[in-house]
């Protein structure tokens, strides 16, 4: 797994690739080392990433919570199609945002 880090104002991008199954402490510890204030906005580029199981969808979800309980934001660009249909399976579409690529989530917080 290789995550990248990206800092655009109150815009985190986290552009992540790899293999992730069994490298959810890893994703983990990376999403609760990030600092957002509040207002801030968190972005999975998920471009490299094929397959999500049931323990990374749940710390997703787990993060996606603590960022909307201190007033910042989770979105997903990249999905791919099998990820994209697990989160409309699991009703998570309904609260973390997908956009089709990084610059449309860019565009979309900058002007929020």
């Amino acid at each position: 797994m290789n995550i990248e880090k990206n800092i655009n104002g109150k815009i985190i991008i986290l552009r992540i690739s790899g293999e992730l199954i069994q490298k959810e402490k890893e994703l983990q510890q990376c999403l609760s080392s990030l600092s957002v204030d509040k207002g801030g906005v968190v972005v999975l580029n998920l471009a490299g990433v094929n397959y999500i199981n049931s323990i990374l969808l749940g710390v997703i979800a787990k993060f996606c919570s603590e960022l909307h309980r201190s007033g910042g934001d989770l979105c997903i660009t990249n999905a791919s199609s099998f990820v994209a249909n697990l989160l409309e399976i699991t009703h998570l579409n309904q609260v973390i945002t997908l956009f089709d690529n990084e610059d449309d989530a860019v565009a979309h917080f900058e002007s929020a």
